[in-house]
């Protein structure tokens, strides 16, 4: 009976213990953005995070603050979160090959908020949406470019073919 406590013990230790690493790791991805530029609005985040200026020219914060105040009156989650968002977004496009940066995300979050029924929504959805897409675009970038390679090699040996047969 002992034993059997025991293990149940040791089993609840570990999901607790899972539970609690689960959620360290969703909150260090999730302030990612105000790590980079601690003192910061998420506005200034943003903009610090793309101008690499500090602080931040209040111009540039001012067209970042303009889409999240739109955001904000479209999107369920907080301002924080929208950022973080769009920065997720950023980071992803860029490493599927795309030239973009925060203010460009938080635009094209925007304009996918049009779509929301009830005149709200979930912009996390959004953003999870663009990075699939970008996902998928970097999976067939990698396929064309494999493609690509097949193709070169295959009229190379069709060159040298036709090379060694006409030195005969």
């Amino acid at each position: 009976m002992k034993a059997k406590w025991l293990v149940i013990t040791i089993v609840l230790v570990a999901i607790l213990l899972a539970i609690v690493n689960n959620k360290k790791q969703s909150n260090n991805s999730a302030s990612s953005t105000s790590e980079e530029s601690s003192g910061f609005s998420p506005d200034e985040s943003l903009a610090v995070l793309d101008t690499k200026q500090r602080p931040p020219d209040p111009r540039d914060v001012q067209r970042y603050t303009k889409v999240l105040d739109q955001l904000e009156g479209k999107c369920d989650e907080s301002r924080k979160e929208i950022a973080a968002f769009a920065f997720s977004v950023t980071k992803s496009s860029q490493s599927a090959g795309f030239k973009t940066d925060n203010l460009d995300s938080l635009k094209s979050i925007l304009s996918m908020t049009d779509g929301f029924e009830r005149g709200r929504g979930s912009c996390y959805e959004i953003a999870k949406m663009f990075k699939e897409t970008d996902k998928e675009s970097k999976q067939q970038a990698g396929e064309d470019e494999a493609e690509q390679r097949e193709e070169a090699e295959a009229q190379e040996r069709q060159r040298l073919r036709e090379q060694g047969g006409s030195q005969n």
